[in-house]
């Protein structure tokens, strides 16, 4: 129940064990105040606040200060947990609270270690060094940390903290160093969560957890089979200070030691660089507890550029989505994409890549339901860089066959069709193994196969995405008495429809096949029919 300083420090002070409660003061006194060197301090911190009064305020509300703790020294450690400490201090705009924090410091401050818990106050203000931050802060009114300089690792929860102000979030990282001084969200010995929190800007709100400067970067460094969840936005702090030389907006690095991941449940605005290095990132969706309606893990703003190295990006979470990138870069051979392949409805998750990929990456397949592809490609890539895939093929779960990655390379896009079934890729690979020529190929691929129709009555079915009605017989004809009118030597194939064929080809040219059946009518761009494949073909090796 003091009424000013509880420790007023201009020399040198060993450990401070002992709980701090109910202390108040006027307009930049805080319960201590360091100058100069105090060894470790243990204790609990409850209920102490700051009261504006205008006797000792000089005409600047936002001059920043501690409540509990104003540190322009050193600070060995700190070991306690912040309970319900209040800035009374309005900001003059009305915002919400003043820049008074419950840890305020200014020079070198060691580990802090607890919780932070219902403080209507900034929990750590640095602008300068502190070591490890390990403790949860949880329902806290304003900026659970806000960075300006360096921060060792943090470790902890961040659950349903609010800001009323703007250009903040419950963690604010505005250090403008990337090389020097990143923020590091370490899990080791356990998991944790980012969510629910949020800042109310012009009375709306938004839910974002973490605002990242120009010139910034943000690490996710899990370990030991750990991970951190993020069901909040990261955003881009969109505000750059006279002395600073923008380079980058922001980076965000996903590391570890293989074993553990970090999962993005909501946007992640304007990243310029995502990098992953013996780290897992995932995408997923999480209901939003304010709303009802889900949020989705994704990437918002400019296209990342996504550097990879032993890693794996992750983004098979059961339903199918977009992911745009700038490009990929790949270090070594062991770097992954997760997707998911949902064939009931012919979608596959989308990457879109505006400067192709420099390197391999191994895709694993995530097949939502165990139908048959038949003769689809449903496409995972567009790459306008790339004319061959550098995607392979690692691995596919879902189905009881067997997938090929299948290049576009017109149109610079990549999918997944059915190992071993007949599609364009096969034509393109081609069908020439030096027994028999491609014309000789095609036509007994096509007899065999409506020969199987014929005998399953599919004739008319107007759901075979593969064939056309077998109609208009008198057309048929009409070629046949060309063929003989030429005095062609005209083999032919195939199944009687009546009195007429379904297939004829003449093997003294290099390409003359003939059909009942009219392929144009579903062929296309996207899908071509073997027939006009194999004739491109045959014409391009001539």
């Amino acid at each position: 129940n003091n009424n000013s300083n509880v420790i007023s420090n201009m020399g040198v002070i060993g450990d401070i064990s002992g709980d701090f409660i109910d202390n108040h003061a006027n307009y930049g006194v805080s319960t201590i105040r360091n100058d100069k060197t105090i060894g470790n301090i243990t204790g609990d911190v409850i209920n102490n606040y700051v009261n504006w009064d205008p006797i000792y305020d000089h005409g600047d509300w936002n001059i920043p200060y501690g409540i509990f703790l104003t540190n322009n020294g050193n600070v060995k450690n700190i070991t306690g947990n912040f309970i319900h400490n209040i800035d009374h201090r309005k900001s003059m705009d009305g915002l919400g609270t003043g820049l008074g924090a419950v840890i305020f410091n200014q020079r070198i401050l060691g580990n802090i270690s607890g919780n932070f818990y219902n403080n209507l106050a900034v929990g750590i203000y640095n602008s300068n060094t502190v070591g490890n931050i390990v403790g949860d802060f949880i329902n806290n009114q304003d900026v659970a940390i806000y960075n300006l300089m360096h921060i060792g690792d943090v470790s902890g929860n961040f659950i349903g903290n609010s800001v009323n102000r703007n250009n903040f979030a419950a963690i604010t990282n505005n250090t403008h160093d990337w090389e020097n001084s990143p923020l590091r969200f370490l899990s080791e010995s356990a998991n944790y969560t980012i969510s629910d929190n949020y800042n109310i800007v012009n009375g709306v709100r938004h839910d974002v957890a973490i605002y990242s400067g120009i010139n910034t970067r943000i690490f996710f460094d899990n370990r030991k089979h750990t991970h951190y969840t993020v069901n909040d936005k990261i955003e881009y702090l969109e505000l750059t200070p006279e002395f600073v030389q923008p380079t980058i907006q922001y980076m965000l690095d996903i590391t570890g030691d293989g074993t553990g991941y970090t999962q993005f449940n909501n946007t992640i605005t304007n990243a310029q660089n995502v990098n992953i290095t013996n780290g897992k990132m995932v995408f997923g969706k999480t209901p939003d507890t304010y709303t009802g309606t889900p949020s989705i893990g994704g990437f918002a703003g400019i296209a990342p550029i996504l550097t990879m190295e032993n890693g794996t990006f992750d983004i098979a979470n059961g339903y199918t989505e977009t992911v745009n990138l700038n490009k990929i870069l790949t270090q070594r051979n062991k770097n992954y994409i997760s997707i998911d392949l949902d064939i009931k409805n012919h979608l596959a998750d989308m990457i879109k890549l505006e400067a192709g990929v420099v390197g391999t990456v191994r895709l694993n397949v995530n097949a939502l339901a165990d139908l048959d592809i038949d003769n689809y490609v449903i496409w995972f890539a567009q790459d306008t860089a790339s004319v061959s895939s550098p995607f392979k093929l690692n691995s596919v779960s879902g189905v009881h066959y067997g997938l090929d990655i299948y290049t576009d390379a017109i149109n610079h896009r990549f999918g997944l069709v059915k190992k071993g079934n007949w599609h364009p890729v096969d034509f393109f690979a081609l069908l020439t193994d030096g027994t028999t020529d491609t014309m000789t190929r095609t036509v007994q691929k096509l007899t065999n196969s409506m020969q199987k129709r014929v005998g399953e009555l599919q004739w008319l079915s107007k759901n075979d995405d593969n064939w056309s009605d077998p109609s208009n017989a008198f057309w048929t004809r009409g070629i046949y008495k060309n063929f003989d009118t030429n005095n062609s030597t005209v083999g032919l194939y195939g199944m009687e429809f009546g009195y007429d064929r379904m297939v004829a080809a003449n093997n003294a040219l290099k390409w003359y096949v003939g059909v009942q059946f009219h392929p144009q009518y579903r062929s296309s761009i996207e899908k071509p029919h073997p027939l006009f494949v194999n004739f491109v073909k045959a014409a391009i090796d001539k």
